[in-house]
């Protein structure tokens, strides 16, 4: 049976060992902002190469600050207590997570991407509306759409390597803020979802 070159180069990059291919750590910030709202990141991640270093697979953890305007809340469907309607108010919400990340090279120092923060902590200071006093939700646990808890940070993105060490990355940044409101009525989780453009820079070591 006749084996094509490129057949047989896939593989043999399948069958190299994970480990004879070369992880890189990656430490990056980035800033993205849009309509008044922002967010500051800075990033550590591993990155495993696999297919010969088509895709790499990894994570690590994060820290992100999320600030803006006054904007509207949205009570969590289904949530119990507290006051129905929206909420407008500034937030101001320090993260920590741990994300995981996915890349794939398009070609020679191209690479689209994303990242996912999965679970962490937030913290804050509290703030006072109308319906009554705006704190923090502190547990965050990524569990898709408004069943998320707390403050989760992620992206997609393309990054083009300047040097060896060095690269830009751009693209759009989905995150969710979570706060938890209390009045005589009770308690109940407030959030929302924001997009925002964003650029970064990466030192790979």
């Amino acid at each position: 049976m006749r084996c094509r070159p490129a057949l047989l180069l896939a593989l043999v990059a399948l069958a190299m060992p994970l480990a004879a291919q070369r992880a890189e750590t990656d430490l990056d910030i980035s800033y993205g902002a849009r309509d008044g709202q922002r967010r500051i990141a800075g990033m550590a991640s591993r990155l495993w190469p696999l297919f010969g270093g088509l895709v790499y697979l990894g994570g690590g953890a994060r820290v992100t600050v999320y600030d803006g305007d006054p904007v509207a809340f949205a009570r969590v469907d289904g949530d119990p207590g507290g006051p129905v309607g929206d909420v407008r108010f500034a937030p101001k919400v320090l993260g920590a997570t741990l994300q995981a990340t996915a890349e794939v090279e398009l070609w020679r120092g191209v690479r689209a991407g994303g990242n996912l923060d999965l679970v962490g902590y937030a913290s804050g200071g509290e703030v006072s509306t109308p319906a009554g006093t705006a704190r923090v939700d502190g547990p965050s646990l990524f569990q898709n759409g408004s069943a998320d808890r707390g403050s989760l940070n992620s992206e997609a993105y393309l990054a083009l390597r300047l040097s060896p060490n060095l690269a830009l990355r751009g693209g759009v940044s989905h995150y969710v803020v979570g706060y938890e409101i209390s009045s005589i009525e009770g308690t109940s989780r407030y959030q929302r979802f924001f997009d925002v453009t964003f650029l970064a820079v990466r030192y790979r070591f």
